[in-house]
């Protein structure tokens, strides 16, 4: 417990030894509402709807898609790098959601014949 508070001190001395921020102006306030209410308010609206549809584990496998599509529109708009081992992630996370898609398919198969 006493480590977890050593971590602030450096961002206590921060605020007390760095000038202000400089006040928001209004596509600050914008971007940020954007991102509450787009980012944020509207994500939770549709994973909850497509939770109450779809089966846990499909949704599950979508999380990882967060962080891809940061990557590909961070590379796409800001001119980010993609590394051999940022593109063996980005592999990776795509090939473990097919994954999972295709075996919920063939549960779903399987299911559908038992019950015919």
């Amino acid at each position: 417990m006493a480590a977890a508070r050593g971590r602030n001190i450096p961002a206590a001395h921060r605020l007390l030894t760095e000038e202000p921020l400089p006040p928001l102006t209004p596509a600050n306030i914008g971007g940020y509402t954007f991102l509450c209410l787009v980012g944020t308010a509207l994500a939770y609206c549709v994973y909850f709807h497509g939770l109450s549809k779809l089966p846990p584990a499909v949704i599950a496998s979508l999380g990882p898609l967060s962080p891809v599509t940061a990557f590909i529109l961070g590379w796409i708009f800001l001119g980010q790098n993609m590394t051999p081992l940022s593109m063996l992630g980005f592999v990776l996370v795509l090939a473990s959601i097919v994954g999972v898609q295709r075996a919920m398919m063939g549960a779903r198969k399987a299911t559908l014949s038992h019950t015919k």
